[in-house]
């Protein structure tokens, strides 16, 4: 029988109990799918709720949770907020090379 803290993966967590509601949907997914066995809510690792250690019936089901949710019920930026961001910082000039006479 395998020890419980190989069992055991803490997620990070945005925006508290929605954040775990997200993290609850994806797991659930995954055993749907045949792809991990039950999973059991652990304890919250602090009062700020920023992440939660989540318990899984087999070493197994833990590695294959923590390496398709590896960002646990943090909200991923959309592609637009990505572009967005990146636009804020200051762009290096473009400099133009001259292969040629021309």
């Amino acid at each position: 029988m395998p020890a419980a803290i190989d069992c055991t993966v803490m997620f990070p967590i945005e925006n508290r109990m929605f954040g775990v509601d997200r993290l609850a949907k994806r797991l659930n997914a995954l055993v749907s799918d045949g792809q991990i066995g039950d999973w059991h809510p652990g304890r919250w690792i602090d009062w700020d709720h920023t992440a939660i250690e989540i318990n899984f019936d087999s070493v197994v089901d833990a590695t294959i949770a923590k390496r398709l949710c590896p960002d646990g019920a943090l909200r991923l930026p959309s592609r637009l907020e990505e572009e967005n961001s990146a636009s804020e910082w200051p762009r290096a000039p473009r400099v133009m090379v001259s292969t040629g006479p021309g």
